[in-house]
């Protein structure tokens, strides 16, 4: 599996070209918290530094709507992020950024 194939973005920083989660166990995911049924993992470690990652929170779990999935990323200036979604589900954009 690739990051493209499971819901993980890409990013191209500033200049550069397009950087994946990489394999290994140095690339892991930290676990921040799991509390009132959500999991919230930090997931900037699964990239290499060069990707421009300042931060990478996902939020997990079920609210009272569904299945609910919350990304926050901070980058590096000029850094791109490039998101594969595969869901069931016909895909609607609620507006820019969402």
């Amino acid at each position: 599996m690739r990051s493209a194939y499971h819901n993980l973005p890409a990013f191209r920083p500033a200049g550069g070209d397009w950087i994946e989660q990489k394999p290994g166990k140095q690339y892991a995911a930290e676990i921040l918290s799991c509390e009132d049924g959500f999991l919230t993992t930090e997931l900037k470690n699964a990239y290499p530094e060069e990707a421009g990652i300042r931060s990478f929170l996902r939020r997990v779990g079920l609210d009272e709507n569904g299945f609910v999935c919350e990304d926050r990323i901070g980058t590096e200036e000029g850094c791109e992020i490039r998101f594969t979604l595969l869901c069931r589900e016909k895909w609607v954009s609620e507006g820019e950024g969402t």
